[in-house]
């Protein structure tokens, strides 16, 4: 019921419902066993996601570029080798599902970690400044994208997503082994850090600062501040 060009709109989708998934659930978790996860963590594991989604993809596409070939660089010209048992080799559009599932999780682990870190872990009079460069990693992927795509071809497209999800999946255990040991939020500055998040509480209201004393008791005690219990990095 749905077409190639409509599976694009379930990234949102998986977006949507990773997000209560990873904060009342998975990160919850990590808390209760005692794991310290930081936010350099959450980057470099959104990167690997991000590219276990990348080979995934180029596996799925080295399976189609088997079954048949495209007699122009564009996509629509693909032609099989066996035309009269296509059915018996065409590849069902729901594999995709993987593809935009990990991409959506991969963003939420990974994106929401960077700006977390530029917004809790800045001064007040900066955070306009320190949002704006985070949010300059999407810009500077958007130009790298600008410039590789004119030598991206159906010809050559399984070696991009082999090659660029092998970089990320070894940008992540490399940033943990670069950075792993950077101090950020509330090891960097706890009072800072505490300020910032007792803010973030309060724009809620008297109703905000309940939900996240609620939410942290519910992951059990880590401290003798409430607010102090939130690990953000």
């Amino acid at each position: 019921w749905m077409d190639c060009n409509q599976m694009q709109n379930t990234n949102p989708f998986f977006i949507l419902i990773s997000i209560p998934i990873l904060d009342f659930i998975v990160y919850p978790f990590f808390i209760r066993m005692r794991w310290h996860i930081t936010h350099v963590h959450k980057i470099g594991m959104g990167m690997i996601i991000m590219g276990l989604a990348l080979v995934i993809m180029g596996g799925i596409q080295t399976y189609i570029n088997s079954k048949g070939y495209y007699k122009t660089d564009d996509s629509s010209s693909y032609v099989y080798n066996n035309p009269a048992n296509y059915k018996e080799e065409q590849l069902s559009v729901y594999w995709q599902l993987i593809i935009f599932g990990l991409s959506g999780i991969a963003e939420v682990v990974g994106n929401i970690a960077v700006l977390e870190l530029a917004y809790v872990g800045s001064p007040p009079s900066m955070k306009s400044l320190v949002m704006a460069f985070a949010l300059m990693t999407t810009c500077g992927g958007a130009i790298i994208g600008f410039i590789v795509n004119p030598f991206f071809t159906m010809s050559n497209a399984v070696y991009y997503m082999y090659i660029s999800g092998g970089v990320c999946m070894l940008f992540g255990p490399g940033m943990w082994w670069v950075f792993g040991k950077m101090k950020t939020g509330r090891d960097l500055m706890p009072e800072l850090f505490e300020a910032n998040i007792t803010d973030v509480a309060k724009t809620g209201g008297n109703k905000g600062i309940e939900a996240v004393e609620s939410s942290i008791n519910s992951m059990g005690s880590i401290g003798s501040n409430p607010l102090a219990q939130i690990e953000m990095g």
